[in-house]
């Protein structure tokens, strides 16, 4: 690899390493914070990306057994995160949904994950903005080349304010 890419990369990994950093300490705080734990958190983020799920589509997702799905599940139904509803098309089955709490929370802990980010470009000046912006957005580029977000994501960035 010539010597400017490698340098690109080597930067590209620690600035890689600053955003999950910042990124997964805000989304921890907030999880403990509002007393949840990463698989509710994954769980209302399946919920509002996905509708409704069963109790052993989550556990294949999480690779944890059913019953430990339930007593997640269970919490979340008794915070009001989400609903619990018959299936309709078989009434024996009970889907979930995330409830307009389950949204709320989820959209403040996505602005408790960027949160950092205001602090960042405060430091950065008009003119350096400017400069960085264009090469920012080539890099974003290249990524929708490897990876295209879904337009999930897309949506949440909007709503999140992220996207002007």
């Amino acid at each position: 690899m010539q010597k400017k890419r490698e340098e690109l990369k080597e930067n590209l990994q620690e600035l890689g390493h600053y955003l999950m950093h910042r990124s997964m300490s805000g989304y921890f705080q907030f999880a403990r914070k509002h007393n949840l734990s990463y698989s509710q958190m994954f769980i209302l983020g399946r919920l509002n990306k996905g509708g409704r799920a069963s109790v052993s589509e989550l556990s294949s997702m999480l690779d944890i057994s059913n019953s430990a799905v339930s007593q997640l599940l269970d919490k979340l139904v008794q915070s009001g995160y989400i609903e619990r509803r018959e299936d309709p098309d078989d009434r024996r089955k009970k889907n979930h949904c995330i409830s307009n709490k389950g949204e709320k929370v989820l959209k403040l802990s996505i602005l408790a994950r960027s949160s950092w980010m205001e602090e960042l470009v405060g430091k950065i000046s008009e003119e350096e903005a400017g400069e960085l912006l264009p090469c920012l957005k080539r890099i974003v580029e290249r990524f929708g080349e490897i990876e295209p977000l879904d337009k999930h994501h897309h949506h949440q960035k909007i709503q999140s304010g992220e996207e002007k």
